[in-house]
């Protein structure tokens, strides 16, 4: 096996130049939302098992990862119009389209958060803590769609990708195989839920709850032991 490393193998497609946008658009796209945002969910998902609030600040930073990455692979795609060329690619901007605009009302959201406690006043001065419960609705059910739409217009681009150039065009090209990508991509998501079902199941019994303006309970003792 040999494997080009210039950008300039065996496709017919295009030039170098477009094999190594579309690589380097294709694995930013799979960090940022193949990774870095499942893995901010997850870190929301298990913010009753990870201590001192570290759940949050894993998910700003995943957050804040995944959206440079995302903004950046979206910049690769100034200037370039390539509407109408076959169905598959109209797919791909259709679903690329859809993601981008979830992807701001996530933002969004999350900057504009209502605070947690109602002593801590309006948010901003005019997002009253009231839409607590609301707000935290929206960001997760969006969150989840937002992630299966974009893992959704990923496959779609790998297979643009293997009808493009050949697997072994250039490192970038091998390594943005469905098996391998969707496998990292599902092996994430499959430890967070295996995580959190094991949690919940193990500590169903001796568990202390404290209510949140948010409607949903976080544990606060479990078996004796104080949780911070």
């Amino acid at each position: 096996m040999s494997v080009d490393l210039t950008g300039k193998g065996g496709s017919t497609y295009g030039s170098g130049s477009h094999l190594k946008r579309d690589v380097a658009h294709g694995v930013l796209m799979a960090l940022a939302w193949l990774i870095f945002m499942p893995s901010a969910s997850a870190a929301a998902l298990l913010k009753n098992i990870i201590p001192n609030g570290m759940w949050f600040n894993a998910h700003l930073a995943c957050v804040g990862a995944g959206s440079l990455l995302f903004a950046v692979a979206l910049g690769l795609l100034i200037g370039r119009d390539e509407h109408g060329e076959d169905d598959d690619l109209e797919k791909h901007y259709a679903l690329g389209v859809a993601v981008i605009a979830l992807w701001l009302i996530q933002l969004a959201l999350g900057a504009l958060r209502p605070n947690k406690n109602p002593e801590q006043g309006s948010r901003l001065g005019f997002i009253p803590t009231a839409l607590r419960p609301l707000w935290f609705l929206a960001h997760r059910i969006i969150a989840p769609l937002v992630i299966i739409l974009a893992a959704a217009t990923c496959w779609v681009g790998t297979e643009l990708m293997e009808d493009r150039y050949d697997r072994y065009d250039s490192i970038g090209t091998y390594v943005l195989q469905r098996g391998f990508i969707f496998g990292v991509f599902g092996g994430i998501v499959l430890v967070a839920i295996i995580l959190y079902f094991s949690v919940q199941r193990g500590m169903t019994s001796g568990v202390r709850t404290r209510r949140g303006n948010d409607g949903f309970h976080t544990m606060t003792a479990v078996r004796g032991y104080e949780l911070a």
